[in-house]
């Protein structure tokens, strides 16, 4: 229920936020994200992560592509906190 309140979300904050491409392509990750989580958690109870990275003996978490949607898209909105002028707002004043 969490994951489909926070997709309403999303998709209502976008309609309000205004069309900056930046914007749209953070959303849309996030969005895309929490998509695929819900999906996992409604079709099997959890969600699957497959992707397991690294170099020889040093491993990183395992994770899925929903999960590096969601990290990429909040990287994206810390920069946009740090320089709005990337969501377009700085051009309209």
């Amino acid at each position: 229920l969490l994951s489909l309140a926070v997709i309403g979300l999303i998709v209502a904050y976008h309609g309000r936020s205004g069309r900056s491409p930046y914007m749209t392509l953070t959303l849309g990750l996030l969005l895309g994200g929490a998509i695929g989580n819900a999906i996992d958690r409604l079709r099997l109870g959890y969600v699957i992560d497959f992707v397991d990275g690294g170099l020889g003996s040093f491993r990183w978490y395992t994770f899925n592509v929903a999960d590096a949607c969601i990290s990429a898209s909040i990287v994206l909105l810390l920069l946009m906190a740090v320089r709005p002028s990337l969501a377009g707002r700085g051009r309209h004043g």
